[in-house]
């Protein structure tokens, strides 16, 4: 229990401190630049052309901070929370649209469970009888027009 409690603690500690962690991956990579540079400047080059050459060979700073954030756990859990950010956003501004989708969302929901609930009362589950592989169809024949007759069966005919 103790062990389930401190690991609760730590992904919620981990998930409120998201931007520090943003914070300290920017610093990070500021840090590598600036060490780039320092290495190039001390080579014998200017400044500017030591930073400039220090981003060519870093690389794209979005691309790398992009890179580093897949490293992090359950980053698609922080994806999922900007996406649901961005689309309440959306629905905010054009309120007809979110009120369309969000009725065609739930008449989607109500059909798919509609056609579950049929098939799972149909198919899935047992008859409710207590022998239902000694179940039978009677049927009345009419001689007549070689079809079914819609009448009911006779009880003389069922004894």
């Amino acid at each position: 229990m103790h062990s389930v409690l401190s690991r609760l603690k730590r992904r919620l500690r981990y998930w409120l401190h998201h931007g520090d962690r943003q914070r300290l991956l920017q610093e990070e990579m500021e840090f590598r630049l600036d060490a780039m540079a320092g290495d190039l400047i001390s080579q014998g080059m200017s400044e500017k052309d030591a930073r400039a050459a220090a981003r060519r060979k870093f690389g794209n700073l979005m691309l790398q901070s992009e890179d580093s954030r897949d490293t992090w756990i359950a980053t698609w859990l922080s994806d999922a929370a900007q996406d649901l950010r961005y689309a309440f956003r959306t629905f905010r501004r054009d309120a007809g649209f979110a009120i369309f989708a969000v009725l065609i969302v739930g008449l989607g929901i109500g059909a798919s469970s509609t056609v579950f609930s049929v098939v799972n009362t149909l198919l899935l589950r047992p008859l409710p009888f207590q022998n239902p592989d000694r179940l039978v169809w009677i049927e009345n024949r009419d001689v007549d027009n070689e079809g079914l007759s819609g009448m009911t069966v006779p009880v003389r005919h069922f004894l």
